[in-house]
């Protein structure tokens, strides 16, 4: 009988892998399958398509509301830097189709949440609309919105 890594490995008797090696086996089979765990939980919880950061910027609407021709936006910084004045383009989409955009100068403090109001040039019929509200910097969030 001769021992080889934990192994043992008998020539006449069969005999199982060592407790030792099965112990440190069923601890690596755990840590791995805790990783993918992890990963997958983590990526459907933090999976916001709705929000895109540039740089230090990083904006979430908080709420939406639009009437005719008019659309109010109440977007908070959630990044570290501040927003500086410029502008703010807020397009509505009809499914995948850009029905109009308007854009209006805005700046916006870290921490801070602002009402923006955004005027189009044509009423917007009734109907369920995405808004995405682009800031200066190139960052972006997006929310649902229904038109009565």
């Amino acid at each position: 009988m001769s021992s080889y890594f934990g192994v043992v490995v008998c020539l006449g008797k069969r005999r199982g892998v060592s407790p030792l090696v099965a112990t440190l086996l069923l601890i690596l089979i755990s840590i791995a399958a805790s990783t993918l765990v992890y990963l997958v939980v983590s990526g459907y919880l933090t999976g916001n398509v709705a929000t895109a950061k540039v740089g230090n910027t990083q904006i979430v609407i908080d709420a939406a509301s639009c009437q005719a021709n008019k659309c109010t936006v109440y977007v908070r910084n959630v990044g570290s830097e501040d927003i500086p004045e410029g502008q703010w383009a807020l397009s509505i989409y009809s499914g995948d189709r850009l029905v109009d955009t308007s854009t209006a100068n805005y700046s916006l403090r870290s921490g801070q949440i602002n009402m923006l109001d955004f005027s189009f040039a044509a009423s917007i019929g009734s109907g369920s609309y995405k808004l995405k509200l682009t800031t200066p910097t190139g960052s972006f969030a997006t929310i649902q919105v229904k038109i009565p």
